[in-house]
């Protein structure tokens, strides 16, 4: 299934002086999959309290419409010592795009790495919308 944006516009009719609304376009979502390995001497508590830094940026930033993540749960044993993630819903790429410079992510950036096994060796991003092969 294709989720699907449908941003507004308002059209003026010059004859009328009245705007009436139409989908200007559709815009796909992208969703922003980030993997961690995480270093095992963490404090208890750390993980907890950055995915709660990172749930809390879709408060805090226009545009992401969802959020989840976790632990590794898999049976399949193909981590490759990825242990835990999550998937960032964005309305659109431009959304995204404007999520990446953002104080706000820059902020949970600063705070994640130093958690990170080889710090930015430790994280896969891995973006897609859906039903792009």
């Amino acid at each position: 299934m294709i989720a699907w944006s449908e941003p507004q516009t308002h059209h003026l009719d010059a004859s009328t002086g009245e705007t009436d609304d139409r989908d200007c376009c559709l815009q796909q979502m992208v969703h922003h999959l980030v993997l961690f390995r995480f270093r095992a001497d963490l404090p208890d508590g750390a993980m907890a309290s950055v995915f709660a830094e990172l749930r809390a940026l879709q408060a805090r930033i226009d545009g992401i419409t969802g959020f989840s993540g976790g632990a590794d749960c898999s049976s399949e044993g193909l981590t490759k010592g990825y242990t835990h993630g999550f998937c960032m819903s964005f309305q659109d790429e431009a959304a995204r795009d404007a999520y990446l410079p953002h104080p706000e992510h820059q902020r949970v950036v600063e705070l994640l790495l130093p958690m990170l096994e080889d710090g930015m060796n430790g994280v896969l991003s891995f973006d897609y919308q859906d039903g792009e092969p």
